[in-house]
């Protein structure tokens, strides 16, 4: 009889079974390769346009804060200061900022690439700002338009006040 009621109370305390609520690798392996496949799929779908796009949104907004850095210069130091445009063949493949001084032009910074596939236009060779922040008379109000895969923007310099104001519009 005792063995019994020791069977039974072993049943009592025994742990209840709990459903386990994990995944297993299969699954998780499945799940991974969907996920690729729709990646791989929106990449050859809206990539090159997409990547164009943000490498010419990222230029206009870099030119024209350098813009607005040679004016900042020219007012700093007292010395005129200019955005150099270099082009090849017709089209502009980078730029510069220059500070003059007494011994020639000095660079400011680095040299920035036109990233492939952004075609840029500009009035003039270069951007001149004088000692208060305006526009010489070597480069007066003007604009510079890059074009992007979709869209255009057109970056226009005011020349007394020497302000950099940008505008996007969708290609035709």
């Amino acid at each position: 009889m005792q063995l019994a009621t020791s069977t039974c109370d072993r049943r009592e305390n025994a742990r209840p079974e709990v459903p386990r609520r994990a995944f297993t690798l299969l699954e998780l392996l499945v799940v991974l390769t969907i996920v690729g496949v729709l990646s791989g799929m929106a990449a050859v779908r809206f990539g090159d346009g997409l990547l164009g796009q943000t490498s010419a949104e990222g230029y206009v907004r870099r030119l024209a804060l350098d813009l607005r850095q040679t004016r900042r210069t020219a007012i700093a130091t007292g010395d005129v200061c200019r955005l150099a445009l270099s082009s090849t063949g017709g089209a502009i493949v980078s730029y510069r900022i220059l500070r003059q001084a007494s011994g020639g032009d000095v660079a400011v910074d680095e040299a920035v690439a036109t990233p492939d596939g952004v075609v840029v236009a500009s009035d003039y060779a270069a951007w001149s700002f004088d000692f208060d922040g305006a526009l010489t008379a070597a480069s007066p109000s003007g604009s510079l338009r890059v074009d992007g895969p979709n869209s255009y923007w057109v970056i226009t310099l005011f020349g007394a006040g020497g302000s950099v104001e940008t505008a996007r519009y969708l290609q035709p």
